[in-house]
């Protein structure tokens, strides 16, 4: 029967007329009409059940609509079930019919559901792609000015709220000599440097550090919770490090170097003034004769 379903047509047996007609139907022996006309569909049925004897075909409704049919066979005995039998089985009926259209609409819910999540989730990447976008520098992934102001005032907020106990600082970072390297060796040389910087900088800072893209060859590092020696202590490995890098220009390896400023905030001075401090620190290291780290407290 699966893989043969019923027409919807009374032309295609009992079960069919049951279905269409919206009404129970009984034979109570097939063994008296197996002689008499039937649908070719009938007809196999009971060929195939061989002793086929009380047939009983109920509707399943879903409220007054047909959905589906039960059926109630016996195979060895006449069995004739009276009126609240019957009326009982149709209860049983209007049940499972309530029953598969619940279980439908849950699945329905389910598939929804399932869209929603997926809707949700790939909103969550757009909204994470627009929000690199709007934070982030295209060059060399670290975070840009903006996003380094805005992080930078929550920070001293937090730095204030939390009642001065926690230390805060910044290094502010430039690179020797660009303006001579990009005239020299090109301004695709010049951004595989400031992209090799930042990916130091990514490298070499902690995770609750925003290394951000200053601007131009100009990068920062804020540092929450860390004293000027930690940053002194982070701006001498950054420039050491950096030293030692060497770039494949040309057949030829050159090498940059950085100069650092470094700062830790004042309790009380506003976010200008904290800044400033570390520019200045960056100036008198690039006025010492550069690739060298100063301090400003």
């Amino acid at each position: 029967y699966k893989d043969n379903p019923y027409e919807i047509s009374t032309s295609d047996g009992a079960t069919s007329v049951c279905f269409v007609q919206n009404t129970r139907l009984a034979v109570l022996d097939a063994m008296e009409i197996l002689n008499l006309p039937m649908s070719e569909r009938d007809r196999g049925a009971l060929e195939l059940m061989k002793t086929p004897r009380t047939f009983y075909f109920f509707v399943i409704r879903r409220g007054q609509k047909p959905i589906g049919v039960l059926w109630l066979i016996s195979m060895t005995k006449v069995i004739e079930l009276n009126l609240n039998e019957q009326m009982t089985i149709e209860q049983t009926c209007n049940f499972i019919g309530t029953a598969i259209f619940n279980s439908k609409l849950y699945r329905k819910v389910e598939l929804q559901s399932r869209d929603i999540e997926m809707l949700n989730k790939e909103l969550a990447k757009k909204i994470e792609i627009l929000d690199d976008m709007a934070h982030k520098d295209s060059l060399t992934g670290l975070y840009n000015f903006g996003f380094f102001r805005e992080e930078l005032n929550r920070l001293i907020h937090e730095y204030n709220r939390c009642r001065k106990q926690q230390f805060l600082s910044l290094i502010i970072i430039d690179i020797d000599h660009f303006k001579n390297f990009n005239d020299t060796y090109g301004h695709v040389s010049g951004n595989t440097a400031i992209c090799r910087t930042a990916d130091i900088l990514f490298e070499m800072s902690r995770k609750m550090d925003v290394a951000c893209r200053y601007g131009g060859e100009e990068f920062s590092i804020i540092l929450p919770k860390c004293d000027i020696q930690g940053a002194m202590h982070l701006g001498e490995r950054l420039r050491s490090r950096i030293e030692s890098e060497k770039l494949e220009i040309d057949g030829k390896s050159v090498s940059f170097t950085i100069s650092v400023g470094c700062a830790q905030f004042i309790p009380d001075e506003d976010m200008s003034s904290f800044v400033t401090r570390a520019d200045q620190a960056l100036y008198r290291a690039k006025a010492g004769g550069r690739n060298r780290v100063e301090f400003d407290v």
